[in-house]
């Protein structure tokens, strides 16, 4: 028997319900949605379930085709198998599938819990990771931040959240917010070299470093969308940085993982479950790079419409799995609209891409569904991120507009 859901508004079940179904199971079946937070629950949840030798196989769920075989024999998963979703994942699974939902509470706060359930002391990083790519750091649990600090695995410090230690790479290429030298090497190395920074900054070059920081990013969007770019740079600042740890900050961790959630699920998904192997780090750094100059090019140069409640970005770009961060950077930065939706400018081979972010007022998956069902398209995600696909020889990007317009009225 199948019980079509959506793991999205469901009720969660009680970390302690799923704690003591993946105790006793012979094989778990992971199935993880396309966000750096329920990415960054899946790892916090094997390294528990590897802890107490329950052997596991995780995949990151096609929005398109949630369903989607696993690739799996019935010799590997068994009728004893136990079935997670992680995160807000619309499927056909049964009724006795256990879920780690994303709610008010993130999902990688929940998988804390479920893992201390094991009896295992969870992973506190790649919890604050995902609590900073839900909402924010303050809504991991104290009990995460304090096991770190313990670990002596991380340190607050002033200063900006950045992916890598080298301040140009960070900087030029982080997605979380939008400045004149986003994107460009050159010009932040200009601004860097302006700062004269020591080579191991302390806490006042750090503090110079952020304000400046804070600065461009307030002063380049002022006239648009000043409250958003202001929090965009705000959730930035003050981070949390990491010792010995692959990914220089809590927040740097997360832009990689929500950059490349949708984009390249299952690179992402294999850096969340193993974030210090230097290959898979290397590999996602470069995609995160390119995908962050592409977007950042978008934000400057795409062509852009407003509309009551809905502003739009075209944007001629090579690779569609660009377009959520587009989309997500020209909300928090550009757009003075709740609801933005990107679109590439033409069809690539017969297709038509777009992707929606939201602020959550209004559930993106469900608008971009109604709007791509009307003309021939496809849409998923979840409710702040949503991405579609139309079947298309030529540009409708305005047949998209005007059905999207109607969905959000």
């Amino acid at each position: 028997m199948s019980d079509t859901r959506s793991t999205t508004g469901t009720q969660a079940d009680r970390p302690s319900t799923v704690a003591e179904a993946l105790a006793s199971a012979p094989f778990v079946r992971i199935r993880v949605a396309t966000d750096a937070d329920s990415i960054a629950a899946a790892g916090v949840l094997v390294d528990g379930l590897d802890a107490v030798g329950v052997p596991f196989h995780a995949r990151a769920v096609d929005p398109f085709a949630p369903d989607a075989d696993d690739g799996l024999s019935s010799a590997e998963s068994g009728d004893d198998t136990v079935d997670v979703h992680v995160g807000p994942i619309a499927h056909a699974g049964s009724i006795d599938t256990v879920t780690v939902p994303r709610t008010e509470t993130p999902a990688s706060v929940t998988a804390f819990a479920v893992v201390q359930s094991l009896g295992v002391e969870p992973d506190p990083i790649r919890t604050l990771a995902g609590s900073f790519a839900a909402g924010g750091v303050d809504a991991a649990p104290e009990a995460a931040r304090s096991l770190a600090e313990e670990r002596g695995t991380i340190e607050r410090r002033p200063g900006v959240a950045t992916a890598t230690r080298d301040l140009t790479d960070g900087l030029a290429h982080t997605t979380l917010f939008h400045a004149p030298f986003s994107g460009d090497e050159a010009a932040t190395t200009s601004l860097l070299a302006a700062l004269n920074l020591p080579a191991e900054p302390d806490a006042d070059a750090w503090t110079r470093l952020a304000s400046r920081v804070a600065l461009a990013v307030t002063d380049g969007t002022a006239e648009s969308a000043p409250t958003r770019s202001a929090e965009s740079i705000g959730h930035a600042l003050y981070p949390y940085a990491t010792i010995e740890h692959p990914f220089a900050t809590i927040g740097g961790f997360a832009d990689v993982l929500a950059t490349l959630a949708l984009a390249y699920p299952g690179m992402a998904l294999a850096i969340g479950l193993s974030p210090a192997s230097d290959g898979l780090r290397s590999n996602g750094l470069e995609r995160w790079r390119s995908i962050a100059t592409a977007s950042h090019e978008a934000i400057e140069s795409g062509h852009t419409g407003r509309y009551d409640g809905l502003f739009v970005l075209r944007a001629t770009i090579e690779d569609p799995g660009t377009l959520p961060t587009i989309a997500r950077l020209a909300r928090t930065s550009i757009s003075p609209e709740p609801f933005v939706l990107a679109i590439e400018g033409s069809p690539i081979d017969g297709r038509q891409h777009a992707a929606v972010h939201s602020d959550g007022a209004i559930d993106a998956a469900e608008a971009l569904r109604s709007a791509a069902s009307s003309i021939d398209g496809h849409a998923a995600g979840s409710e702040t991120t949503a991405v579609a696909s139309i079947d298309t020889e030529s540009d409708r990007s305005s047949d998209l507009i005007a059905a999207l317009r109607e969905a959000i009225a």
